[in-house]
């Protein structure tokens, strides 16, 4: 085919001629593969999937088939080429934005995790608020509560409850009538003794 043919064929395509469409879409497709392997390095880095690229480059073509005037300077095949290229470039543009990599990386809740057919909704879920994990945990935290109360002597439960209430042993010591000697020993005794319990 000669320029003036392919002339013929775009103004047909641009006059809404289906087989003067596929013709010229026939015979320029392989540009889009020579584009995309141009840019192939570009694509990849940007974890880019390849039908995603190759419709946004044919969608260049049928843009440069549109939009193509041959009275100007340029010839049809490098509109095409420039038009597809820029199609191209924008995609690899709009997969390297933040969000997108953001999104590109998530999982949907959605997802199923594994081979068990759970989704990533049944892993996230916030089991802590149901009203029987509260009362289990209400329960456990009064019988670790009591059992701390039983290892310690009258003195160390004192300074526990200061302890816990965030006081340092200064000003416990000063609350106590005591040396920062002796309260920081008490809490050396009451670490022991708590950390045994939990064992």
């Amino acid at each position: 085919m000669n320029d003036v043919s392919i002339n013929e064929l775009i103004y047909l395509a641009q006059e809404q001629n289906e087989d003067a469409l596929n013709l010229i879409i026939e015979k320029y497709k392989y540009l889009l593969n020579v584009i995309i392997k141009k840019y192939y390095v570009i694509l990849k880095n940007a974890n880019a999937d390849y039908k995603d690229v190759y419709a946004e480059a044919y969608i260049g073509l049928l843009e440069s088939i549109k939009n193509y005037n041959p009275n100007k300077d340029a010839s049809f095949s490098t509109f095409a080429s420039l038009i597809i290229s820029r199609k191209v470039i924008k995609y690899v543009v709009y997969k390297n934005r933040k969000k997108n990599v953001i999104c590109d990386n998530c999982y949907s809740l959605d997802y199923v995790y594994d081979e068990t057919d759970v989704t990533l909704t049944k892993y996230l879920k916030d089991y802590s608020n149901e009203p029987l994990k509260l009362i289990s945990n209400d329960e456990d935290f009064c019988e670790l509560k009591n059992k701390i109360k039983s290892v310690l002597s009258n003195f160390e439960y004192l300074v526990y409850t200061y302890l816990i209430k965030g006081w340092n042993y200064k000003e416990i010591a000063l609350k106590l009538n005591k040396t920062n000697k002796q309260i920081d020993n008490t809490i050396q005794r009451i670490k022991k003794k708590i950390k045994s319990c939990l064992t």
